[in-house]
């Protein structure tokens, strides 16, 4: 990295709040977080990577107790936060310390309006730049300490790049005519939340494959987990790292209850096989002879139901304009709406863009693009659906 462009490590309360001073005066900062998410049972943010025009700064979180100096920047909506694949950082931020982003412009969003094939930072940074990003350190422990040189170079090229990068994408955004449509979706990113470990007791059942189950196996399942997340949580390492879901689900589905039965669905040589062999097998039989009411599945997003005759039919229509839309004019996928949003403007069956605008989720950039195209397919299967309606009405009457 050039000399002239210094690295600025911070490790305490009072350099901080210096820090954070000097940036609350700049217009722009880039910004991008470091986890430790492959290397223990609860994740943390283990670095806070900063950079303006004229220097690069990497925050210790692990050595400061008090970073509170940050919040109003990180808050303040008048100063631009760049950052590249935003949302994990967000929820992070806001998990760790409270922190809420306004003013963000996110690079990997802007990439993805521009339609660059590759749209990883190192992809962007060599394109626009012909920098090669060391990408070495990208399942690094960056709990571990202390931190080398190696170390710190690689996470101030997190932002290093960033402030000049979003005014090269700028400049492609207005003249595509796509920037009001990136800065919308990054406004809507700033509200991102943690939706993590819950919890609940029914967590178990978010394993994939564990809604197949039988409730023998699926009771089974319970006691594997739970002793999985408490062997997890003594040794500080992340779950799938103590026993992978797939096995869990494999040994609930079998229910080996001898040894050898085992020995059938893990290698008998296996570090893992020889570690939790026993303790597996006692979760087996703890499972079987439980008579325990079975918890509900944990909350999450249910797909809703719609009963709706004429609701379906339109959401149908919408469905083939978006494919045609994909296949004939080879429009990507991220300007058009997706099923979810499909089904809103279904169920409300908006004919004019005012009844449009209020159809929730929809963005004012999608509005603009595609809203006339919209109402005019509600319209027309609206019409398609009544003709159709009173067609097979009549030949009720005169069958």
């Amino acid at each position: 990295m050039d000399g002239e462009f210094p690295l600025v490590v911070v490790e305490d309360t009072e350099s901080l709040e210096q820090i954070a001073e000097s940036l609350s005066q700049q217009a722009v900062i880039a910004l991008d977080t470091e986890s430790d998410s492959f290397y223990h049972y609860k994740e943390r943010v283990c670095l806070i990577q900063l950079s303006d025009t004229k220097r690069d700064i990497i925050v210790d979180p692990l050595k400061i107790s008090d970073l509170s100096s940050l919040a109003p920047i990180l808050e303040n909506p008048l100063q631009v936060k760049v950052l590249h694949g935003a949302d994990y950082d967000i929820v992070c931020l806001k998990r760790d310390f409270g922190f809420r982003i306004r003013g963000l412009f996110d690079t990997m969003m802007a990439a993805r309006f521009l339609e660059i094939p590759r749209i990883g930072l190192g992809d962007l940074v060599h394109e626009v730049f012909g920098f090669s990003l060391e990408k070495k350190y990208q399942r690094h422990d960056w709990s571990m300490r202390p931190l080398r040189e190696e170390h710190l170079e690689y996470a101030r090229n997190d932002t290093h790049w960033l402030i000049p990068l979003r005014e090269v994408l700028i400049r492609r955004l207005e003249r595509s005519g796509w920037l009001d449509a990136v800065l919308e979706e990054s406004m809507l990113m700033e509200n991102r939340e943690w939706t993590g470990k819950a919890n609940e007791p029914g967590d178990f059942l978010r394993l994939r494959g564990s809604s197949l189950l039988e409730p023998r196996g699926q009771h089974i399942l319970w006691h594997l987990y739970e002793y999985r997340e408490a062997v997890a949580r003594r040794l500080n390492r992340p779950v799938f790292k103590v026993i992978p879901d797939s096995v869990m689900v494999d040994i609930a589905r079998n229910a080996p209850t001898s040894n050898n039965a085992l020995d059938r669905l893990m290698r008998p040589n296996s570090p893992m096989r020889r570690i939790h062999g026993r303790a597996l097998l006692k979760a087996v039989e703890q499972g079987l002879r439980d008579d325990r009411p079975l918890p509900s599945p944990p909350t999450r997003r249910k797909k809703p139901k719609n009963n709706n005759a004429g609701s379906q039919w339109v959401a149908e229509n919408l469905k083939q304009w978006r494919k045609k839309k994909t296949a004939q004019e080879g429009m990507s996928a991220v300007f058009l709406p997706n099923n979810a949003l499909l089904r809103e403007i279904a169920k409300k069956t908006p004919t004019t863009i005012e009844e449009l605008s209020d159809v929730p989720g929809i963005r004012k950039w999608q509005l603009a693009t595609f809203g006339d195209e919209v109402v005019r397919i509600v319209g027309e299967a609206l019409r398609m659906r009544s003709v159709s309606t009173k067609t097979t009405r009549k030949r009720r009457r005169h069958g």
